[in-house]
């Protein structure tokens, strides 16, 4: 069988194209494609707009893209900026070093955030790194959740085999100066945060469910249910707790 030879698709400046299949997507300017995109590669470096659905092996972004349809890439890295009307999801690994915004659902294997994730729907993987901030509107599930907060963080389910939901690691008068200035509370706010292994600080909750629990300073919760274990730090607030 031969195998389909594809063109190349480079955008510098200001220019527009048409959807299809290609070897890989390059823009380096303002750019506007019409229509879903099948690729090997595709490279934002500018602003870019895409029409429609986005496949790709290999996406960076480096620049602002802004997606109207679903994107589905084994390997997804984001200096700069993500808008997507639709969900995403890869087999492998999604790298967030800035901004990453969703209305579907975003599924990966391995999720790492330096900066901020936002979500209308669920998040699922199999490990997700947060060191930033994330706004979900669904669950988030994954197998290991690790979140250092570097600001208001939401969710309305938090689901894992093991969950760690910590500040930021930063010299106190560092993080005292960086607070005065910016004008944010370190603080996740959820309505159920349920695993098997649960250390948090600085969390707000309706209701924790695990076999081993750990409640940090900082946590307000409602209510926790432990099997196990559980350690309550004399700086939390818990309204009830039960053994199950």
């Amino acid at each position: 069988m031969t195998k389909e030879m594809l063109n190349d698709l480079a955008i510098s400046g200001r220019g527009s194209a048409t959807g299809g299949k290609y070897k890989s997507v390059k823009v380096n300017g303002m750019a506007k494609i019409s229509g879903d995109i099948l690729c090997e590669k595709f490279r934002c470096n500018g602003t870019s707009v895409v029409e429609g659905d986005m496949e790709a092996e290999e996406i960076r972004v480096s620049g602002k893209s802004t997606f109207q349809g679903d994107i589905k890439s084994n390997d997804l890295k984001v200096d700069g900026s993500i808008k997507c009307m639709g969900g995403l999801s890869s087999s492998s690994h999604v790298v967030v070093n800035g901004y990453m915004s969703f209305k579907g659902n975003i599924t990966g294997d391995q999720i790492d955030v330096k900066g901020n994730i936002t979500g209308e729907k669920d998040v699922e993987a199999e490990n997700l790194v947060v060191n930033g901030t994330l706004d979900i509107g669904g669950l988030v599930n994954a197998g290991n959740i690790e979140i250092r907060l570097y600001g208001e963080c939401r969710a309305t389910e938090i689901g894992g085999e093991k969950i760690k939901i910590t500040p930021k690691d930063m010299p106190f008068n560092v993080n005292k100066l960086f607070k005065s200035i910016f004008q944010y509370e370190e603080k996740l706010i959820a309505q159920l945060i349920e695993g098997d292994e649960i250390t948090i600080s600085h969390t707000h909750a309706k209701l924790v469910r695990g076999n081993q629990v750990k409640i940090g300073a900082g946590c307000v919760i409602d209510r926790v249910e432990y099997k196990e274990k559980i350690e309550i730090d004399a700086k939390a607030e818990v309204k009830e707790e039960i053994k199950i």
